[in-house]
């Protein structure tokens, strides 16, 4: 039996799905700016070969006046 075919779980489907629905409904409904006032977006972190944004960066964010409706 090969293994890599008996990890990929179905779910990941739904999964990555349910994040895309997540991303659209935060983007429609809610306004982000960085907190203090930046424009620039904070400098990534090396790590070897892995890049990470600042995990100290803050950002602001409020619902939107006349946003869109959850059912």
């Amino acid at each position: 039996m090969d293994t890599r075919v008996a990890a990929c779980s179905p779910g990941r489907f739904f999964a990555a799905s349910e994040l895309k629905v997540l991303l659209a409904f935060l983007v429609v409904n809610y306004d982000f700016k960085l907190a203090g006032g930046r424009v620039e977006r904070p400098q990534n972190i090396y790590f070897a070969e892995a890049v990470v944004p600042d995990p100290n960066a803050r950002m602001m964010f409020r619902r939107r006046h006349g946003a869109v409706a959850r059912s």
